[in-house]
């Protein structure tokens, strides 16, 4: 057990309300390598902790059973030491290993996070296949050359920092964990145990957790959504650590709200899934939408909903930048292109009720000429659904013209 990362974890939660993010980290890795993304939460107010599984980092030296049912017990006695509502955030193997533990404190674990994860089942690779990653062990230079492969866009620096992570591995600690996340667990060939909200993400450049894996996950549990992240590989919470952290703040409060009011209230994954329904469960019943691109403000959920499924189609790409909380109200600054290739930048304020569903939505899009040709798609798009006069169709640009 690393006391000093526990340690840690209680003085960040000693210090802030809300849940503890528990970070647990992959084959050859340590708790060292969520050191960016820890300080980009602490600054959103969330505490963290995380820590070494047995045979990595500070533990080299006492490795012991080597299974995922005995990482998962490591990561358990984490949970009862801090004695808080945890959310799991698990990557790669680190995924599996989560998941375990989630299912074995169900009431403890208030969310799943899944991060460029390795199914449950396993990949069941072929030995040839395999033969690389069991060949890793006390090389830096080849976990460079390996993790370079996995993350194409990763800097130097990066990859030297975490080959000189990995490379303090035993060589027969490597060969045997790479088996055993190769093999996967017989519980992956089920649907989850684990019925809390998870949410999976996948770094977009990411060669070998694609988009066929990530459906193996996502497909196993009653309550997910999934989520890219645009120019990250295999490790994105190192490559872009800032928007895992928008990603993971949103999800930390969405479970916060749901267990207030039952009902998903995540606002980046229903644009993940692009779906009314998904618009929907996050909103209150009177929702008011405001927009720079709307003449005038949209009320109520059904409305909206349809307005927002619209609106999250026209994207081919959409990148949460960065995101703040101020009591009930959230800031979301993101950025976005058209099919059409037009670029968008723009922030987003939700403002929530009571009971956690968004009761306000306030959406700024700039430049203006992004602005203009989005107002005018969704007027065609919804020229059925929504009544004329809210989009800058023709009848809008006359009203303008003729209160100026």
């Amino acid at each position: 057990m690393s006391d000093d990362l526990i340690a840690n974890g209680e003085k960040d939660g000693a210090r802030h309300a809300g849940p503890v993010l528990l970070f647990v980290h992959g084959f050859l890795d340590s708790g060292e390598v969520w050191t960016r993304l820890r300080q980009e939460l602490s600054g959103k107010g969330l505490a963290t902790a995380t820590l070494d599984l047995r045979g990595h980092g500070t533990r080299t030296d006492e490795p012991g059973e080597l299974s995922l049912d005995a990482f998962a017990r490591d990561v358990v006695a984490i949970i009862d030491h801090l004695d808080r509502e945890i959310i799991l955030v698990g990557q790669s193997m680190g995924a599996q290993i989560a998941e375990l533990a989630a299912v074995s404190r169900p009431d403890r674990v208030s969310g799943l996070v899944l991060l460029t994860p390795i199914p449950l089942g396993g990949v069941n690779a072929p030995e040839e296949a395999m033969a690389p990653f069991k060949e890793l062990g006390g090389s830096a230079e080849r976990q460079i050359q390996q993790r370079q492969a996995l993350s194409h866009a990763i800097g130097r620096d990066d990859l030297a920092w975490l080959g000189g992570v990995g490379a303090s591995v035993a060589p027969e600690v490597v060969r045997e964990v790479a088996e055993v996340w190769n093999r996967g667990h017989e519980a992956g060939a089920r649907p989850s145990a684990y019925s809390g909200p998870t949410l999976v993400v996948r770094g977009v450049s990411d060669p070998f957790v694609d988009g066929a894996m990530i459906e193996r996950v996502v497909s196993r549990f009653r309550d997910s959504m999934q989520a890219d992240i645009a120019d990250a590989g295999h490790w994105a919470h190192v490559e872009q650590p800032g928007r895992l952290a928008v990603l993971l703040s949103t999800f930390a409060y969405s479970t916060g709200a749901r267990a207030r009011s039952g009902a998903a209230v995540d606002w980046t994954g229903a644009f993940a899934e692009r779906s009314a329904s998904s618009f929907g469960d996050a909103l209150a019943s009177d929702v008011v939408l405001e927009a720079s691109v709307l003449v005038k403000p949209l009320r109520g959920r059904d409305l909206v909903k349809r307005v927002m499924e619209a609106a999250s189609q026209v994207y081919a790409s959409l990148s949460f930048m960065d995101s703040a909380t101020a009591g009930a109200k959230q800031y979301v600054e993101w950025e976005a292109a058209a099919h059409e290739g037009v670029a968008f930048r723009g922030v987003t304020i939700l403002t929530r009720d009571a009971e956690g569903r968004i009761a306000h939505v306030a959406i700024h899009h700039r430049p203006m000429e992004a602005a203009i040709f989005f107002s005018k798609t969704l007027g065609r798009r919804l020229k059925d659904v929504v009544p004329p006069g809210h989009f800058l169709d023709t009848a809008a640009e006359t009203q303008l013209q003729e209160r100026t």
